[in-house]
């Protein structure tokens, strides 16, 4: 497998560069795209032109609230992931949610991309979904048809950004995931399996947290079933406690960007 990361500016600018990588097009080719824009129109625009270039591919993509490449975090552009390979297939599907469960979602999506030697679903959820609950009940109806398959992706963003007067812009854009074939409406989960007798998967995490402040203790919390609800951290109600943080992370970040 070989895969290549490039910015996505324009059609003639992508072509220059799939023949930069001299990128044999009748090969099993695999493409993730992550969106900083939130437009229908641009979405389907560069599915095409993606597909145009390379008409063997198989499209997953997703809309984003800020793009990595090569360890740098842009906004508002569009990243392109191209990997290919030499003998595994990849398949995709995209569920939109109708009456079914978030469960039944996931369930659907497994069957939906099922191939045999499947190694590794990667999966990404798009809508506002409301609670994590929500995500975890869709993730396991994925690996109920199959508890030994790799499953990894993430939920969709949109391009909120901050103004100069630190506030929200385009908060609420959709959150869209989509593949070659189609672009999600409403709440959605969308998927590539990845199968291959010879393909060998990891997975692997970083959250890429850092310790900041003082310790604090958790002082008032309430199982709600699927999730713990936390009320208070040191006595102080979380929303207080919140927004004291908040105005703690603008004035670093204003010094960030002023030193």
């Amino acid at each position: 497998m070989k895969t290549y990361n490039t910015f996505y500016k324009n059609k003639e600018e992508f072509i220059s560069t799939v023949e930069s990588y001299n990128i044999d097009k009748t090969e099993n080719i695999f493409v993730q795209i992550f969106c900083g824009t939130s437009e229908t129109d641009y979405i389907k625009n560069l599915v095409k032109s993606v597909k145009a270039v390379l008409p063997s591919s198989k499209i997953l993509g997703a809309t984003t609230c800020g793009e990595i490449l090569n360890g740098e975090v842009s906004e508002h552009e569009t990243v392109v992931s191209i990997s290919v390979f030499d003998k595994t297939t990849v398949k995709t599907a995209l569920i939109p949610q109708k009456k079914q469960t978030t469960h039944e979602m996931g369930v659907e999506l497994s069957n939906a991309v099922f191939q045999k030697d499947g190694k590794v679903i990667i999966a990404f959820i798009g809508g506002k979904y409301s609670s994590g609950s929500d995500w975890q009940e869709c993730l396991d109806g994925v690996q109920s048809v199959d508890s030994e398959i790799i499953l990894t992706g993430g939920v969709a963003g949109n391009s909120t950004s901050f103004d100069e007067n630190i506030q929200l812009v385009n908060a609420d854009d959709p959150y869209y995931v989509f593949t070659e074939n189609h672009i999600s409406e409403g709440e959605a989960i969308a998927g590539a399996s990845l199968s291959g007798s010879d393909l060998i998967v990891h997975n692997e995490y970083n959250l890429g947290w850092e310790k900041i402040g003082k310790k604090m203790r958790i002082t008032k919390v309430e199982n709600m079933g699927s999730f713990t609800r936390v009320y208070t951290i040191d006595d102080i109600p979380v929303l207080d406690l919140s927004k004291i943080w908040f105005k703690v992370l603008i004035l670093l970040c204003l010094h960030a960007s002023y030193s």
